[in-house]
């Protein structure tokens, strides 16, 4: 019996994990476990505070519900509550995706002021200016210029 205990964070699926958005790629092994739990911090702000949200991803044989651990200073695992009484979801970490350097606003008004600059030097422009955008940050900011503008319609992609 082979079992597994994912600790990456799923990839970016939204408030929702899977068994093929926990092993990041590796589903071949999914393919082999009788058992797989994937994990969570509930709060990545404070990791050593914060409660994991594990949740089995793979059942066999048995069933069980979500449930939440902290870590003491004894180095072990502790059960937050009993998970068949308590319900545990996965805290959402949907919501403001702007980059941490809280230039976003900066580097619009850069790309406003310059309509005629390329992607690419949109993007050396505002790295001399010290701030790191790609050219699809690029590209996504200026498409939402020309449908703030009407220019494009919002079922245009």
């Amino acid at each position: 019996m082979l079992s597994c205990c994912c600790t990456t964070p799923p990839k970016e699926a939204g408030d929702v994990m899977t068994l093929e958005n926990a092993l990041r790629g590796s589903g071949d092994i999914g393919a082999f476990l009788c058992a797989c739990w994937g994990t969570r911090l509930q709060d990545p702000a404070n990791p050593y505070q914060s409660a994991s949200y594990l949740e089995n991803l793979k059942q066999r044989d048995f069933e069980s519900q979500p449930f939440e651990v902290t870590c003491g200073p004894d180095c072990r695992l502790h059960i937050v509550a009993d998970p068949a009484a308590a319900s545990v979801t996965l805290a959402s970490r949907r919501g403001n995706h702007a980059k941490k350097d809280g230039q976003d606003d900066v580097a619009a008004a850069m790309l406003k002021a310059n309509p005629k600059w390329s992607e690419r030097d949109a993007v050396r422009q505002l790295k001399d200016a010290g701030i790191k955008r790609s050219r699809d940050w690029v590209r996504q900011q200026r498409y939402e210029f020309r449908k703030q503008a009407g220019e494009v319609g919002e079922s245009a992609a």
